[in-house]
């Protein structure tokens, strides 16, 4: 009618329409509740690469998520956040809606609760009467249930309680139970958050995906939106580095206390110090990154330059605003996503290739016709060479030992040889991380608050995080052999230690270098810092710190034959 009015079409035109007969199907969208950080990404690529016509052209997608593997990463998340939640105080009512002016309260409630959703079991539900005697409820279902101070338990005191003012429960709350039948108690989901994202390390096809406990509550994907502080998960780049300025696996680097004067906050001295305040003298570069030495660390940096650092890095796919131009660059005070540490750690995973991680492997439209299909690059075929396969291979090897006898001993659990990874925790443990991998499969996780805050005893890499990735670990790994990564060409062990073959020299060919750069014969040794880095260091980045529950047994000196010392001025 509104056609004809506007002179679209004829009175003719119009009653043909009217008489035609309407067919039509429901469409029920039953998309996966725990894949649903991963339905958004799909939605938002495929938005930006068709538009308008992703919304109308019938599109299926196949991505590279596995659902079994989604759904056990989900649940292996959210029970770690929950079990840290347990014993927290009642933080109040979720919502509100205004009953007073409702002329069917009964369907007012049903219809907010359709838009609601259940989610760990947690059952959303409106508050009908709220008194000392108890609190009425509604559920999704209609039906209505009556909690008494039991069934209230830890949110009793927020019934009617002006001093939480929109937060305590009254008429109109929306809360969350769990429960059947009769019994249901008022439960609440978890402030802490956190990430989870796995890579196949050849391709970078993500395996699962998790950006936080509940998509519902809060779209915001962490695993690839939270931009967050790394800690110590950011050293192996580091290290990578000083093995490919010159440096081996058994180079000696003095971990001492270092003070800095005025490369600290406000121009003052920079004073940082290992997390458990424990200092072991000279030891080998593999110690220093199993125990995660800051002291160490910041030695390695000082020695390669930040400059020629910052340029290394971003061989792993890391943005030049992840990486600070500072010496607290090798404390991980950067700022990146979990997935971006993911794609970085794949490099070490399969022999220095750097891919692209991807969701979607292929696209069909409504016809049934592909329209699109991903050509990913892949290790050892089409992706480019990041950095020395040898130099992969020996980050590998040193970062089982972290796994082996280092802060992230508990992702041993899994009986694996082919395991390796680096924990992470920064300051007053505001962010906790892990990430492991073999050659095959790179998994990292990270937990924090939304808004940063200490986690407390609790909040080490290697207490919440690494019991994630075990449990999604030993899901993702069944039925698969154990594979260590293969020595590339041009690697060679001596003295239980490996080494790239033309670093393979005796110490007495060596003289001792202050820079920490392995040294040729007859090089006149250097500075520790040389003036040129010392201008481009800047200050006013606090350091993050390593943090651990237990203090790290230091693997034995191994390849003493090969001993390189590096000094420092400091």
């Amino acid at each position: 009618n509104n056609m004809l009015e506007e002179g679209m079409i004829t009175l003719q035109q119009r009653d043909q329409a009217l008489k035609e007969e309407l067919h039509y199907e429901r469409f029920v969208q039953n998309i996966d509740q725990s894949a649903l950080y991963v339905a958004e990404m799909v939605r938002q690529e495929l938005f930006e690469k068709y538009g308008e016509d992703a919304y109308t052209q019938g599109f299926k997608v196949y991505t590279t998520v596995d659902t079994a593997h989604q759904r056990v990463a989900t649940e292996a998340l959210r029970k770690v956040l929950r079990n840290f939640d347990r014993g927290s105080s009642y933080r109040g009512a979720e919502n509100y809606i205004d009953l007073s002016k409702s002329d069917n309260v009964e369907e007012t409630v049903s219809q907010y609760l359709s838009t609601l959703y259940t989610v760990d079991k947690m059952i959303p539900a409106v508050v009908l009467e709220a008194s000392r005697k108890g609190v009425q409820i509604q559920l999704p279902s209609g039906r209505k249930v009556t909690l008494n101070s039991h069934a209230l338990g830890f949110a009793a005191r927020a019934v009617n309680n002006e001093k939480m003012g929109d937060d305590r429960i009254r008429r109109g709350s929306v809360i969350r139970v769990k429960g059947s039948g009769d019994t249901f108690t008022v439960v609440q989901e978890p402030l802490l958050q956190g990430a989870l994202v796995s890579l196949d390390a050849k391709t970078g096809a993500v395996r699962a995906l998790v950006g936080g406990y509940d998509y519902h509550s809060k779209t915001f994907n962490r695993a690839t939106q939270a931009m967050r502080q790394p800690g110590s998960t950011f050293k192996p780049f580091v290290y990578s580095a000083a093995l490919a300025k010159g440096m081996t696996a058994s180079t000696m680097i003095n971990d001492a206390p270092i003070s800095l004067p005025g490369k600290g906050a406000n121009g003052k001295a920079w004073n940082p110090k290992n997390s458990d305040g424990r200092y072991s003298g000279y030891i080998t570069l593999r110690q220093a990154l199993t125990a995660s030495k800051n002291m160490v660390s910041i030695r390695i940096l000082m020695s390669i330059g930040i400059g020629y650092a910052q340029q290394y890095i971003q061989r792993f796919g890391f943005k030049p605003s992840e990486i600070p131009a500072s010496l607290s660059m090798a404390l991980g005070t950067g700022e990146t996503t979990p997935l971006r540490i993911a794609e970085g750690y794949s490099v070490f995973a399969n022999g220095g290739y750097k891919v692209s991680a991807h969701v979607i492997d292929k696209i069909y439209d409504s016809q049934g016709r592909l329209r699109a299909q991903m050509q990913p690059l892949v290790a050892g075929e089409n992706a480019p060479q990041a950095i020395d396969p040898r130099n992969a291979y020996i980050m590998y090897k040193i970062m089982q030992d972290v796994v082996r006898v280092g802060t992230a001993r508990g992702a041993a659990a899994l009986g694996r040889a082919d395991i390796a990874g680096k924990t992470g925790t920064t300051n007053d443990n505001k962010d906790a991380w892990f990430v492991g991998f073999n050659p095959s499969v790179v998994t990292a996780v990270y937990i924090g608050f939304d808004k940063p805050r200490s986690m407390g005893r609790a909040g080490y890499g290697g207490t919440i995080a690494v019991p994630v990735w075990v449990e999604y670990m030993r899901f993702a790994l069944k039925g698969t052999s154990v594979k260590p990564m293969k020595a590339p060409e041009g690697v060679v062990a001596n003295g239980g230690e490996v080494y790239m073959r033309e670093r393979m020299t005796t110490s007495s060919d060596l003289a001792l270098d202050n820079s920490g750069v392995a040294p040729r014969p007859a090089q006149p040794a250097r500075r520790a810092v040389p003036n040129e880095n010392r201008r481009r260091t800047e200050s006013g980045n606090a350091p993050a710190r390593e943090e651990s529950d237990e203090t790290p047994v230091l693997p034995s000196n191994t390849g003493n034959n090969n001993k390189q010392q590096l000094d420092s001025l400091f």
